[in-house]
């Protein structure tokens, strides 16, 4: 009789879930800049409601906000517009469903609801004709919010985030340290937000991305927030509902998915592993333990530094009329000079060399304009090979 093989130590798991983060967040700015590139008018429709929006919230008070709390002021208000419930709530201006349903940090909150938060709601209610004709145009937002789809972030901005937080400049949660990550990994896991407001919402974002669709498999997550016990946030939970007319259509994804959305969902709720009660039962179970890595672009800790690079470079060709040699030299030379600024020493940083970066760009180029079911983004994003992602058949 054979033993069987003994549970991997959470801190393993749980980095290699992170690993699966930053392969989500590429994932999700690639296909970003897909919708960009072949629905120009309507991206830009998205990025001026969301700048309305965020009007809105710069002028609730005369005090600078945090950057976390602009980014997840932004996120709460956007994600109204993703359920029927929340667009008719935003249609009738009923502010108490809103409040209820869509909690803003109490440092934003307060000021909202005394300087504007009717007059946003119903700024809002003037984009309602746009957003409904968007959803329904293209199948992208049955896998993404429409915020994912406006949050492009720099490319240098992000290399320079990613640097220093992994050479360890910014700091680092406490607890975090206690588990032994992968420098790597302080990219999710730093006290640091970053400046880039796009890389803000992208990051607090890539806890909710799934590349998951099923017309009848949903997640729903419910939160009672009437008061705070001890301290604590109300109730929450994760409900996962079957539809059992049919039989659960592409349910080995929903079962990865609902691995991803509990591990998040206790991170976001506890803050760190070592505040979640059981978690190393949970982690080390046969649910949580009998998974792949579902990685797409990242299979490795060493090919985050060069997905990152293939999209900086991607970047910098779409918008400049130069020679990818020029372009290629001009980000070697300012990923160097990132590197040498940056003090720290838990991981040998290198530069990548000309050649590998313009590697990285063509990967990223034919990843953005491949059009073909069965591989590429499309594949990616949804597990079926029939579907492409675009505008709907009906449309």
């Amino acid at each position: 009789m054979t033993n069987a093989p003994s549970p991997s130590p959470p801190s393993e798991k749980l980095s290699l879930h992170l690993r699966d983060r930053f392969d989500r967040l590429f994932v999700q700015q690639l296909v970003a800049r897909q919708f960009m590139r072949d629905y120009p008018e309507d991206c830009q429709k998205l990025i001026g409601l969301r700048n309305a929006i965020h009007a809105h919230i710069r002028d609730a008070g005369t005090n600078p906000l945090s950057g976390e709390t602009e980014a997840q002021t932004l996120i709460t208000l956007m994600s109204i517009y993703e359920s029927v419930s929340g667009r008719k709530a935003i249609s009738e201006g009923n502010l108490d469903h809103i409040t209820a349903n869509y909690p803003l940090a109490p440092e934003l909150g307060i000021r909202l609801q005394e300087n504007g938060l009717c007059e946003a709601i119903s700024d809002m209610a003037q984009h309602l004709d746009t957003v409904n004709r968007i959803k329904f145009t293209y199948n992208h937002f049955d896998y993404f919010s429409l915020i994912d789809m406006t949050a492009r972030f720099s490319g240098q901005s992000a290399f320079d985030f990613y640097a220093k937080a992994a050479l360890e400049e910014f700091p680092v949660y406490e607890a975090i340290k206690t588990l032994k990550l992968r420098p790597e990994a302080n990219w999710f896991n730093t006290r640091k937000v970053p400046e880039d407001l796009d890389l803000a919402i992208a990051l607090t974002r890539s806890r909710h991305l799934r590349s998951f669709y099923s017309p009848n498999i949903t997640f729903r997550e419910r939160t009672i927030n009437d008061a705070l016990t001890n301290g604590k946030p109300g109730h929450s939970s994760l409900i996962f509902e079957v539809d059992l007319d049919q039989a659960p259509y592409n349910i080995d994804y929903a079962m990865r998915a609902l691995r991803e959305y509990l591990l998040d969902g206790l991170l976001t709720r506890h803050g760190y592993a070592a505040n979640i009660e059981r978690f190393d039962e949970f982690i080390g179970s046969d649910f949580f333990q009998n998974t792949d890595s579902t990685s797409a672009l990242v299979q490795k800790w060493n090919q985050i530094q060069g997905s990152l690079i293939g999209i900086w470079c991607w970047d910098m060709m779409a918008k400049e009329a130069t020679t990818l040699a020029s372009v290629t030299e001009k980000i070697y030379d300012a990923q160097a000079r990132i590197i040498s600024e940056t003090m720290g020493s838990a991981i040998e940083l290198k530069a990548i060399g000309e050649k590998a970066i313009e590697n990285h760009y063509y990967t990223a180029k034919n990843l953005i304009e491949s059009k073909s079911p069965g591989n590429g983004l499309s594949y990616f994003v949804t597990g079926d090979k029939t579907i492409t992602l675009g505008e709907r058949l009906s449309c």
